[in-house]
């Protein structure tokens, strides 16, 4: 390869290759045409808070539509990992979730009053692992990743009134800035 004619061809030749090897699919798998999912509201389910286990209220996506992507992405290689073909929304939240408030209808303790927000007193999951409270500076909730998975929030603290039926609210905002917002039945605290 002296010449630059033929570094030329060389690079051609490659191209060429790389592009027959991407169009080559030995799974031949389709691609989805909806690869994300979007929701309209939320969904909220609890636990029975009794004295030995912390209480959790768990946040399921609901009216779960597939949608497309906003363009076609370009690759040159394909994404294909074995036989694995990917389906409707396998890519998850289209617009994920960018922060999370909850609230009761009753004072919760001596500095919680009702309509306050109780995220000081919840955990929640953030970064794939990582447990941390809801008021951590810039905690943002897990996506839902897929269309029936689900996210839950706990807490180890126990309401002021106990016996008494208190209802939570959950404020779940979109990075589009739909804001969602759902209420549990009434939990009681024994």
């Amino acid at each position: 390869m002296k010449s630059p004619a033929s570094k030329i061809t060389f690079l051609f030749a490659i191209y060429v290759l790389l592009h027959f090897a991407e169009a080559c699919d030995i799974c031949d798998c389709p691609n989805p045409e909806f690869p994300y999912i979007d929701y309209k509201n939320i969904e909220l389910e609890t636990n029975d808070p009794n004295p030995n286990v912390s209480f959790e209220i768990t946040i399921r996506p609901d009216s779960v539509l597939f949608v497309a992507q906003v363009s076609p992405r370009f690759s040159l290689f394909t994404a294909a990992y074995g036989c694995s073909c990917a389906e409707n929304g396998d890519n998850g939240d289209k617009y994920a979730p960018v922060s999370m408030d909850v609230f009761a209808d009753k004072n919760f303790n001596d500095t919680l009053p009702a309509g306050a927000s109780l995220r000081s007193v919840f955990w929640g999951q953030t970064q794939g692992d990582i447990v941390a409270p809801l008021s951590n500076q810039g905690f943002k909730p897990e996506k839902f990743r897929y269309k029936g998975n689900e996210y839950s929030i706990t807490t180890d603290q126990r309401p002021k009134f106990l016996g008494e039926p208190y209802h939570f609210s959950i404020q779940w905002v979109k990075s589009n800035g739909d804001t969602l917002r759902a209420e549990t039945g009434a939990v009681i605290f024994n």
